[in-house]
């Protein structure tokens, strides 16, 4: 009876214990969401959503957004394209240009967001602008990190006529017609994936007004040299002929990924400093 009697009791100990514990940890979890909750709703700083490059993804941006996200105090949301990053599963001949847009139409859409601040690298400056044609209520700045900034009907690839040349012969070699593979080792290592060539290739529709009603900015990265001998000086051109803010810096193209820090830093100036003035 004594053996019988202890065995109740301990039976009844453990399940009081496993009672307690997930009791507990219900708890918690609870206080943990409400804590977020409350962080999220009492967020008062800016709404940014970053647009990587070609052959990249938003994985490569995780150092700077996380950067930029302690600077200004605001939501940082990356964005991986199509086909790019961990989502290069999805690539495809068919993807192109508008695949890319409509990507980041629906992140802001789905995720309810607003006056966003628009940041688009390199071929990201394409998908920027025609999210912005698409939906520019939704929008209260734009910027464009040394991208190809094109006017109605020009694809990504019109004013580089070499490039087009060059990545068109590395797909039909290496990439069955339709793929460039990543350029070098270093490129690999640095987590780019081949990239789709239609989507350099297609043609933007912008038709919208409200797009060149938008703060913006544009920044010409150099890579040390003057800025009239960069690939880019004709985008910057068009910046400053639409009265844009236009900057030029000596960094190489992807500062994302060999100064994150400082690329944080600079992009919060720009992006708090836009905001104190439409407020």
């Amino acid at each position: 009876m004594l053996q019988k009697s202890n065995l109740t009791f301990g039976i009844n100990l453990v399940f009081k214990v496993m009672i307690i514990v997930l009791f507990g940890s219900f708890k918690i979890s609870q206080i943990s969401a409400i804590e977020e909750t409350e962080v999220l709703a009492h967020t008062t700083g800016p709404t940014v959503v970053i647009v990587h490059g070609a052959w990249g993804g938003a994985h490569q941006w995780k150092d700077a957004a996380d950067a930029l996200q302690k600077e200004c105090g605001g939501i940082v949301h990356r964005v991986t394209l199509t086909g790019q990053g961990e989502r290069v599963h999805l690539a495809s001949r068919k993807t192109n240009l508008e695949t890319h847009i409509q990507d980041v139409v629906n992140v802001i859409k789905f995720e309810q967001l607003n006056s966003v601040t628009l940041v688009g690298h390199s071929y990201g400056g394409a998908v920027i602008s025609g999210v912005a044609d698409e939906i520019p209520d939704k929008i209260s700045q734009l910027i464009y990190l040394d991208s190809n900034l094109l006017e109605h009907g020009e694809s990504y690839l019109t004013h580089m006529p070499k490039k087009a040349e060059q990545y068109t012969r590395r797909a039909n070699e290496d990439g069955d017609g339709w793929l460039i593979p990543v350029g070098g080792e270093a490129a690999k290592a640095s987590g780019d994936v081949p990239h789709q060539l239609a989507t350099l290739k297609s043609a933007i529709q912008l038709d919208s007004p409200k797009r060149l009603e938008i703060p913006s900015v544009y920044w010409l990265f150099a890579d040390g040299k003057p800025a009239a001998q960069d690939e880019r000086y004709i985008f910057l051109e068009r910046a400053e002929a639409l009265q844009w803010q236009t900057r030029v810096l000596s960094w190489q193209h992807n500062p994302h990924k060999d100064r994150p820090e400082e690329l944080a830093r600079e992009l919060s100036k720009s992006i708090v400093g836009q905001a104190a003035e439409r407020n």
